[in-house]
């Protein structure tokens, strides 16, 4: 009898120490993958970035190579700014299509873009999908500041801890519209 009882003890004991320590690593994972959505959101969001503006439009930066544009300068500074927190896949599908629009949108029509924060949360079906609502203040010079809220998912890699296979912007309630204004 007293043998049952301390393998009862002992099995209750490895299994609250299991619960604890996946749930520990469930809650940091979690934690780790919302600040990297709030960082790359945050580097969206702030600016215009003049020195990306300048790689973008400064033809000494762009060279041709087999029939085909270059700017190596401009492909380096999109690796440090978002390389940490994209897959290699991820950041090719990512900065031809989002990393640039807001900025753009932004230094073209003169207005200033400030990120205020985000929700980002755990989607619940999709175990390694994210959804973000990012508040982005938008304003022309002289102009008074008005804010609105971007939608939008991540689905991060399930090879390579903390790093986005896919960004992708949902709704972004008129915003790229109201820039080109």
């Amino acid at each position: 009898m007293m043998q049952l009882r301390k393998y009862v003890i002992l099995s209750v004991a490895i299994i609250f120490s299991w619960a604890v320590v996946t749930g520990c690593s469930k809650t940091e994972a979690k934690e780790i993958n919302g600040k990297v959505v709030e960082e790359v959101l945050k580097l969206q969001f702030s600016g215009p970035d003049e020195k990306l503006m300048d790689l973008i439009e400064n033809p000494k930066y762009r060279t041709v190579k087999d029939g085909v544009e270059e700017n190596q300068e401009f492909d380096q500074y999109m690796d440090e700014l978002y390389g940490a927190y994209f897959t290699g896949r991820g950041l090719e599908f990512f900065v031809p299509v989002f990393a640039n629009s807001y900025q753009v949108y932004a230094y073209n029509f003169d207005y200033k873009l400030t990120y205020k924060g985000a929700a980002v949360e755990k989607h619940g079906s999709i175990a390694n999908r994210y959804d973000f609502v990012a508040e982005v203040g938008y304003q022309k010079e002289d102009g008074k500041e008005e804010t609105v809220e971007v939608e939008g998912y991540v689905l991060f890699s399930e090879k390579e801890e903390g790093k986005i296979e896919k960004f992708h912007y949902g709704n972004d309630n008129g915003l790229s519209d109201r820039l080109r204004n």
